[in-house]
């Protein structure tokens, strides 16, 4: 009897311990697919913002080409008051600078 007794508690402990172990399977694979889920979450975040950086950069790249047009240079530097020199005096180079002693 001893031993019919042994054997059945054997079969409850080996059930439980498949029971045991399944529910802990199926518990690491819920949290591995939250995490999953969370990091697919952040990198649509990081696509939208690098598209959004992407367009700015864009934007601010045209911005730099129109503004260092010859033509817009010309209208700064006439709105800030720069003329065209009218006569314009050269001065000879008579003879040294400076001098070795």
């Amino acid at each position: 009897m001893r031993f019919k007794n042994n054997k059945a508690k054997r079969k409850i402990n080996i059930k439980a311990l498949i029971l045991l172990s399944s529910f802990f399977v199926i518990a690491v694979q819920i949290i591995y697919t939250i995490q999953i889920s969370s990091y697919g979450g952040k990198l649509s975040a990081l696509e939208e913002d690098f598209d959004i950086l992407l367009r700015e950069n864009e934007n601010l790249t045209q911005k730099i080409v129109e503004s260092t047009s010859m033509n817009m240079l010309n209208e700064t530097a006439k709105n800030d008051g720069f003329i065209k020199p009218g006569n314009v005096m050269y001065v000879r180079e008579t003879g040294f600078v400076a001098s070795a002693r």
